[in-house]
Formats: C-alpha cells, structure tokens, sequence
C-alpha cells in the first residue's frame, strides 16, 4: 500500500492517522519532494490531488472515502462505529472539517486567491473561516452526551482522525484554542496516542 500525500494538508493527515490507528503498514510519498516519476499520475501531478492511496495498484481519493474503504477492507480496528446515529455523527463531524473547513484553508485554494485578488489577506481569511468552523465543531461536542474522550465515546473514529489535524494546522492562525475547550480537550486526548503524536510530530 502506497500513501501519496502534502504536508500541510488536513486530509492527508487525517488517512495518515486512520492507517496509524488501524496498524496498517503503507508506504509514503510526499508529492512536492519526491524523486518519483509521477507523469503518468495527473491526479498527482498537475491537479496537485492528495491524499491518494494505491492498494492493490487501484487508486482510491478523497480522504472520506479511502477512510471507509480502509474501514471495509480492514475491519479488525473500526473508524465508523456500528448504530446508524453514532455513524451519522462521525460523519458529520468528519464532513465539517474535511468538507467546509479545510478547503478553505488549503494552499491550493490560497494560492489562487493570491494570485486573482491583489492585496488577498490570507491571514484574515483564515482567522475568519477557522474561529467559524470551530465555533460549529464545539457546538456538536459540548454538553453532548454522546462525547467522552473523543468526539464519539473513548475510542478513537474517523472524526478524530479528521479533527486533531485540522487543530494543529489551524494553530498557525490566531486560532485560541482555549476558546474551544470541548475540542481542545478531544484533541489532547488524541495527542496521547501514538497513531496521532507520530504524525503531529512530523509538523513540529
């Protein structure tokens, strides 16, 4: 299995983490330093897509998807839980972050920006659109029961693998994250798992 990803990318953090948590051995190939030939991945070379997953030499996209691939193919350590309305919350937890938040804040997105507006204020727009998608985060997690440890319960999901990425990457803004305690203290939970430390540690 073979993990093509960006640092400072949210979604290839967040498959990093399920594959960590899963013990999942995978090789991983960082796009913007690789010696590769990646011609003849346009994915990956000219419309800058990642994370992308090779298993079996079958391309998988999208963070969300190769997340519940993984869930299916490997099932001995589960990311999505087994009632409709727990897997329902991951999800919506996960597709708040991957889905409104983290394009808003990605390189890609930033870039473009940069170069149609003269003057774009890339900081302000992240400060805006973080302190907004963790504003919606805490509210799904505070004074909920369904959260204990992490944002479902005491074991790990594929909403934590999705949120303590963001978390470390918003924190390069003004992000205060003592203004979202309910996220923080799921986030510092996380930390304490190696699956999670060992690819936050990559970023410090």
């Amino acid at each position: 299995m073979r993990l093509y990803y960006q640092r400072n990318c949210t979604a290839s953090d967040a498959v990093r983490i399920a594959l960590n948590l899963k013990g999942i051995r995978y090789d991983l190939v960082d796009i913007d330093a690789t010696d590769e030939d990646v011609s003849a991945l346009p994915l990956i070379k000219d419309l800058r897509v990642s994370p992308v997953l090779y298993d079996d030499l079958r391309m998988q996209v999208e963070s969300l998807a190769i997340i519940e691939y993984l869930d299916e193919t490997y099932p001995d350590v589960m990311l999505l839980p087994g009632t409709a309305r727990d897997r329902v919350r991951v999800r919506s937890i996960a597709q708040l972050i991957i889905s409104d938040i983290h394009p808003l804040l990605s390189p890609r997105v930033h870039n473009h920006l940069k170069n149609e507006q003269a003057g774009f204020d890339c900081a302000a727009w992240s400060n805006h659109w973080v302190k907004l998608g963790f504003s919606a985060i805490e509210e799904l997690l505070a004074d909920n029961p369904a959260t204990g440890q992490f944002c479902l319960g005491n074991t790990p999901t594929m909403a934590d693998a999705c949120l303590a990425p963001q978390v470390w990457h918003a924190q390069k803004s003004t992000l205060e994250l003592n203004d979202f305690p309910t996220v923080k203290r799921v986030y510092e939970n996380c930390l304490k798992l190696a699956a999670f430390e060992n690819v936050a540690l990559e970023l410090r």
